[in-house]
């Protein structure tokens, strides 16, 4: 199969004759768009014809060997075509991107009750850009989060309008997301807006983010379990009024970079056995827990080592931090101590 033209009109009586007889998979000869739109159909190939779903699109992408050629996942005109579960990546592919309207998220709305709008699990790289998402729960027992990356997944998020959660906005379990765009939370988050666990990166390094409706964050604005998240150079607005709840959660050693950001939230952020690099700005932060927290102090001025402390806190509510003309402050906690 050489065409992609000639691949979109026999691609789904190849693949089941290729499943039957152990046929190589058919490849692209240029970079291909697989489509979904309202009034498509999923018995189309997606290409000639679109698809009714981004799932089925997705699949019948997944089904081919790209051949070194670009894949689309597109969603034109945008109706509620979702959710997409990616649990397997496309073969050969020398770029994924998954486009709904890059101009105007809110154009592309994909509203999940008790589901995920957007999964990706398992090695595979893809840009995702130009939806809104919100997730919705009936019962109070099912929350799911907006974007939901794990086990090797990498994700450059373009584009977004962020609704309400149910849960989480992303969540990363062994995996990273990095936003490569300007974006907005329209809605707040029962959890979070970035929870990252176990060995993940999550990225907003230089983004304008606009939060409007004035969001609310249930439990922080930011998580991180062992994992590397970072804000440096971003940039938050508040159309509607201050977002409200706390900043961030800290814990199992894992490393938030804040480089004198302020991020949202009326609450201070807590650490309990975790690290937060900063300079320039004044936080607080809260040591918390029911054991003794040891946490480290060091910093640079002019890049030279200029001081070093150490301080137990046994139950204090807060320590209180305000190394304005200071540089690149690290903040250690290590629960429980040494």
């Amino acid at each position: 199969m050489k065409k992609a033209a000639i691949l979109g009109i026999s691609l789904l009586g190849f693949l089941a004759s290729a499943a039957q007889a152990g046929q190589p998979r058919p490849t692209l000869d240029g970079p291909t768009t697989f489509r979904a739109a309202p009034g498509g159909s999923d018995n189309n190939d997606c290409v000639t014809a679109p698809c009714r779903t981004l799932q089925t699109a997705y699949d019948r992408a997944a089904k081919i060997d790209a051949f070194g050629y670009a894949v689309t996942i597109a969603e034109d005109p945008c109706a509620d075509c979702g959710p997409l579960n990616a649990a397997v990546p496309i073969v050969g592919a020398s770029s994924v991107a998954i486009i709904g309207d890059v101009a105007n998220p809110a154009n592309c709305l994909v509203s999940i009750t008790d589901g995920t709008p957007f999964a990706f699990e398992g090695p595979m790289k893809v840009l995702l850009a130009g939806f809104k998402t919100e997730t919705l729960t009936s019962s109070g027992t099912v929350r799911a989060p907006h974007i939901d990356v794990s086990r090797g997944a990498a994700i450059d998020l373009g584009a977004w309008d962020f609704g309400q959660s149910a849960a989480d906005h992303v969540i990363a379990t062994q995996a990273s997301l990095n936003h490569t765009a300007p974006y907005t939370i329209s809605g707040g988050a029962y959890h979070s807006h970035h929870h990252a666990i176990i060995s993940s990166v999550i990225g907003a390094e230089n983004i304008a983010v606009i939060l409007r409706n004035a969001p609310f964050f249930g439990g922080y604005y930011v998580g991180n379990a062992a994992s590397f998240t970072s804000y440096g150079g971003a940039a938050f607005s508040y159309p509607d009024g201050p977002a409200t709840g706390k900043q961030f959660y800290v814990h199992f050693n894992g490393t938030l970079r804040l480089s004198g950001v302020t991020l949202p939230g009326s609450l201070a952020g807590s650490l309990e056995g975790g690290n937060v690099d900063d300079d320039t700005a004044s936080h607080n932060f809260e040591a918390t827990g029911a054991i003794t927290t040891r946490v480290g102090i060091n910093w640079t001025r002019d890049g030279v080592q200029a001081h070093g402390a150490t301080a137990t806190i046994d139950n204090y509510d807060q320590l209180r931090i305000n190394p304005a003309p200071l540089r690149n402050v690290v903040i250690q906690g290590l629960s429980p101590p040494p």
